[in-house]
């Protein structure tokens, strides 16, 4: 497991994807915190900053990141994909989250 990778949702549902914000040097600890996806179509107005967007299988999601839980590591299987070269613009939208900067 790495930080920004993207797996299926265990609790599928509205968000088929979630992505694993969490540091890897927590990597020992049972659980992930993550942030769901759901599909642009479903959430037409994110707010750019908070709420980037990722093309997956074709498909625009948004990255809800107000929404962040946790999952148990064990439920995630395998990574569908990266989006750790966007390091950056993912760490700005957690900060402006808890710091509102």
């Amino acid at each position: 497991m790495a930080q920004f990778d993207v797996y299926k949702n265990p609790s599928r549902g509205r968000h088929p994807y979630v992505i694993d914000v969490q540091s890897d040097l927590l990597s020992g600890l049972p659980s992930r915190v993550v942030v769901p996806l759901i599909a642009l179509k479903d959430y037409p107005k994110p707010t750019k900053r908070l709420h980037p967007t990722a093309l997956i299988d074709g498909t625009e999601y948004v990255l809800k990141f107000h929404d962040l839980g946790a999952v148990f590591a064990a439920q995630l299987g395998r990574p569908v994909t990266s989006l750790s070269h966007r390091r950056q613009e993912l760490i700005d939208a957690l900060d402006l989250l808890i710091t509102g900067s």
